[in-house]
């Protein structure tokens, strides 16, 4: 069934037409009580003559939008429908793009949870930000940059995202991120490991590792309890403690690690 099929309702009451399309069949009270865009095209729509009334014409609205958004539209106003799901970020930023244009804020206030869910945060948070602050959504963009900037988004960001960013946006994540990687480095660095069995150097050489890891794609490891202490672990082998690495060991790697993570949650997640 096409699209158009899906919005050809027997008792329809206007047309909405696009460029490419012979017109979706609506209900004027639907659209209407969902935009206060739609609202106004309907109450400007031209009256269709008596006679054409008779042959079921309708009055038509053109508007300017491919026929897959209009659907999309239209499928989050209509309830007769389930939500669509959104597997990739392309798809939900058209459709909050059409959302935005047609001013339909129930729908829009739907699909945040899905911005921010965990699959989009995991695999691309610094776009989410991106989208989330081209949006206007202060608290959606606030989750994502907390993760945002633990990565290297200099290089992760699309170009077509920066476009649209502001530049204060832009610099909020910089600023963020030069504030969390110091105040990462104070604290790996201040954090007390103390084990009888293992030289000052060790503790040098693995306060050295761990700041290092700060600057790579692993510096999100950070603040997540777990991932750190692993990364703890891996590393203090690396360095040569390989007595002391396990749970238990002597270093007691499982206190100091879940007191950092907790101290490096305190940064900020944004800069005003």
């Amino acid at each position: 069934m096409s699209s158009e099929k899906a919005y050809d309702f027997d008792d329809a009451d206007i047309v909405l037409r696009t460029p490419r399309s012979r017109g979706f069949r609506v209900h004027r009270s639907v659209i209407s009580v969902a935009s206060p865009v739609l609202r106004s095209l309907v109450a400007e729509a031209p009256k269709v003559s008596s006679e054409d009334e008779e042959k079921g014409d309708l009055p038509e609205i053109n508007v300017e939008d491919a026929p897959e958004d209009l659907d999309l539209l239209l499928h989050l106003i209509y309830p007769i429908t389930p939500p669509p799901r959104f597997e990739d970020l392309d798809a939900l930023s058209r459709a909050f793009t059409i959302l935005q244009k047609y001013q339909v804020e129930g729908a829009q206030g739907l699909l945040k949870p899905v911005l921010v869910s965990p699959s989009f945060l995991a695999s691309d948070p610094v776009r989410v930000y991106a989208l989330a602050c081209r949006l206007g959504f202060k608290e959606e963009a606030e989750v994502a940059a907390s993760l945002a900037a633990t990565t290297d988004f200099t290089t992760a960001i699309r170009a077509e995202d920066l476009r649209k960013m502001s530049g204060i946006d832009y610099h909020r994540l910089v600023v963020l991120s030069k504030e969390r990687l110091k105040k990462s480095k104070s604290d790996i660095f201040s954090f007390p490991l103390q084990c009888a069995n293992c030289p000052q150097a060790f503790y040098d050489l693995l306060r050295k590792k761990l700041a290092d890891k700060l600057i790579t794609d692993e510096g999100g490891k950070f603040y997540d309890a777990m991932e750190c202490l692993e990364m703890c672990f891996t590393l203090s082998k690396e360095c040569g403690n390989y007595a002391c690495g396990g749970v238990g060991g002597n270093l007691h790697f499982e206190k100091f690690v879940f007191a950092l993570v907790k101290e490096l949650q305190k940064t900020p997640a944004y800069i005003y």
